[in-house]
């Protein structure tokens, strides 16, 4: 049963003609998606914008094999076509959804239940952002992890969209959570190399917090290694590579804050010792 979708089954969506900045996103038309089995066509009344889509954009993320190209991995709007066996929900539906991809769009498709209800008293413009939230912080924390009533969460990045929701989640619970943060103004304290010679010469700076690339990890820096090299470079007699920091310090130990793309082995959180480039 299908509700309000066009007699030409055509519909307008935002497409990556290349990767890019912001220009590269251009309006298409595109054939309305069709439920298979335990899926459900949603008429989109607002899309979330998230992390992988600016690196979808960029060319540094690529949806899953079956997903749709388009960027948009949470909407909210309303059921407007089921495909078989779906139960759970009817034409007209208001719902929010966690989607693999295909939100930029007039119509998206998902499983049937990587949808939920909108909450009462909430509009679609705000419900849109729930999904990936949501369904993150439940599946990771309370499905894998069994958070429980009166147990001590630690909450890393506190103030992000996923630290905030796992917060308010932990309290529904009744778990009380600690959290920590980056600073806000992403800067941080540095020593750097003001000019060839002694000790004196390592100078206190504030420089912006590194972005993690394709396969790298940020860590939170608790305790740096000593090495000849990094008194060598002080004394001017040692350069860096050429695409590492200037700063120096070849080791360090300390806490994952930050992915890239690619990285499967940690965790936010995760207690690492690491070789650096500098």
């Amino acid at each position: 049963m299908a509700l309000n979708i066009p007699e030409s089954h055509l519909m307008r969506a935002i497409e990556i003609r290349e990767p890019g900045e912001p220009e590269v996103l251009v309006p298409v038309t595109k054939p309305v998606p069709v439920p298979g089995h335990g899926q459900i066509v949603i008429r989109v009344a607002y899309a979330g914008v998230n992390r992988p889509d600016a690196l979808q954009r960029a060319g540094a993320y690529a949806p899953p094999a079956n997903a749709s190209p388009l960027p948009g991995l949470e909407a909210s709007g309303t059921v407007v076509e089921m495909g078989p066996g779906v139960t759970r929900w009817s034409p007209g539906d208001k719902v929010c959804a966690l989607l693999p991809g295909g939100g930029y769009a007039e119509y998206a498709l998902c499983h049937a239940d990587h949808a939920l209800p909108v909450p009462e008293g909430m509009g679609m413009a705000e419900a849109a952002c729930l999904p990936e939230t949501c369904f993150t912080v439940w599946s990771n924390v309370v499905m894998r992890g069994g958070l429980q009533a009166g147990e001590r969460f630690l909450v890393h990045g506190g103030s992000s969209g996923i630290g905030t929701t796992a917060i308010q989640i932990a309290r529904a619970i009744g778990a009380r959570a600690v959290t920590s943060d980056m600073v806000m103004s992403h800067t941080m304290l540095a020593m750097e190399i003001s000019t060839p010679g002694g000790p004196q010469v390592l100078q206190p700076v504030t420089l912006p917090v590194p972005v993690p690339g394709h396969g790298q990890i940020i860590i939170r820096v608790a305790y740096a290694g000593v090495n000849r090299p990094d008194a060598l470079q002080r004394a001017g007699a040692y350069a860096p590579p050429a695409s590492a920091s200037p700063l120096p310090g070849l080791e360090a130990s300390g806490t994952v804050v930050d992915m890239g793309p690619g990285v499967a082995r940690w965790q936010i959180g995760d207690k690492v010792c690491a070789l650096l480039p500098g």
